[in-house]
């Protein structure tokens, strides 16, 4: 009889420990299932909001704005601006009046005026006096009722973004004493290097459609010329 409740004793505390130890591996088996399944819950929410942040309904984007700004506000506060002053060169004096502003320029030597288009007078080279040829150097006359600076007029909304398109980069200059800018190589538009001169009545944009009077002086000789009455 001894011996029998011995080996039911023993029975006994084996079913209780496997019961333990049962439950002792239900319990991690459970606890790594919600871990897992709350890391999952957190990922997917995580990956929800990273969509919503990036792709926002309405929202318009603007490449490289504060750079832009930042080399515009730099160009502005730059104390060595570049003058260019009228000096005599051969030639024969333009006038018109655009805007009630009278100006003029001087038609360098070798150079006939074109104005067959409003708003612009082409200086075209006689060594290129194609009959398509409405100008090798163009200046085009801009209305600017509301004033803008130079920043806002080419804002790429009021007009075309020199700024951003001018892949050569820009810089201030003077033009007997009227503010200007430079945009070199300008993009989208025969890789053209522009000078926009501001006056009382808007901007006054000088181009060399092909670069081709760069390097010879011919084109500063000619925005050098522009002055206003």
């Amino acid at each position: 009889m001894y011996k029998t409740n011995v080996g039911n004793n023993n029975l006994v505390k084996g079913i209780i420990v496997g019961f333990v130890v049962s439950s002792i591996l239900f319990g991690i088996i459970f606890l790594f299932s919600r871990c897992g399944k709350d890391d999952k819950k957190d990922i997917e929410i995580s990956n929800e909001n990273s969509f919503v942040e990036t792709y926002r309904p309405n929202e318009v984007v603007v490449i490289n704005e504060n750079s832009i700004n930042a080399n515009i506000n730099e160009a502005n506060e730059n104390s060595n601006v570049n003058e260019l002053n009228k000096e005599d060169v051969g030639g024969e004096e333009y006038t018109d009046t655009f805007n009630g502003q009278k100006f003029s320029f001087i038609v360098l030597d070798g150079f006939q005026i074109n104005e067959t288009e409003k708003n612009k007078v082409g200086l075209v080279d006689l060594l290129d006096s194609t009959a398509n040829n409405k100008g090798n150097i163009v200046f085009t006359f801009k209305s600017n009722k509301q004033s803008y600076d130079f920043d806002r007029f080419y804002d790429g909304l009021n007009d075309v973004n020199y700024f951003s398109d001018s892949s050569g980069g820009f810089e201030k200059l003077k033009v007997n004493g009227l503010d200007a800018y430079k945009f070199k190589n300008v993009a989208g538009y025969s890789n053209s290097t522009v000078i926009s001169v501001k006056t009382n009545g808007g901007y006054v944009e000088i181009s060399d459609l092909t670069n081709k009077y760069q390097s010879n002086g011919t084109f500063e000789k000619i925005v050098q010329s522009f002055n206003i009455k």
